[in-house]
């Protein structure tokens, strides 16, 4: 997964009845110092995900978990009734 690199600040989640995006955003510097040289590595990291759901969600009832790198979102399907109005 992309977050193995992040914590949980770095991290936004929108939500919308038909899609989830997830940013993250992560920066980071490695030195390497030997005897008679120094090394320096900057990173700069942008992901981003789009996930267009098959069917709308109730927005108010999803719930997402970050931990070890690892996004967890569960989301729970609309009713029938706000499912015909999001479509419509």
């Amino acid at each position: 997964m992309p977050f193995d690199d992040c914590d949980v600040n770095q991290v936004e989640i929108l939500v919308t009845p038909a899609e989830i995006i997830v940013h993250a955003e992560t920066t980071g510097e490695q030195m390497t110092e030997e005897a008679d040289w120094v090394s320096a590595e900057f990173v700069s990291r942008n992901v981003y995900l789009r996930i267009e759901l098959p069917e709308p969600i109730e927005v108010d009832k999803t719930k997402a978990t970050f931990g070890e790198g690892t996004l967890w979102i569960s989301a729970t399907k609309a009713a029938a009734e706000q499912s015909a109005y999001a479509t419509a």
